[in-house]
């Protein structure tokens, strides 16, 4: 999953060329520097709620409209989920 830094002018650009590419895979390695890792079960629950944007089946990330509540400047991805918010899930 890629979680964008909306404050990233060069990062915006790369998503705005990916979602209007046949092949959006090829952006893979310019947004990894944007991506965290999530489990399996927290993507899950996050992609049910709604609050990721799927690029061509290749790419999710944050909708930009699910930004505030769900990402922060400083700490990036806010645990909202069940999953998310189990101790023994949850690293600092």
């Amino acid at each position: 999953m890629f979680n964008y830094n909306p404050w990233d002018d060069n990062c915006l650009k790369i998503l705005k060329d990916a979602r209007s590419s046949p092949f959006p895979g090829s952006y893979l390695r310019s947004l990894q520097r944007y991506s965290v890792q999530v489990f399996e079960k927290e993507f899950i629950e996050l992609n049910e709620l709604g609050i990721l944007e799927s690029i061509n089946g290749r790419l999710f990330v944050l909708k930009e409209e699910m930004l505030e509540g769900h990402y922060s400047k400083e700490t990036g991805l806010i645990p909202k989920t069940e999953s998310m918010l189990l101790n023994d899930t949850l690293i600092i």
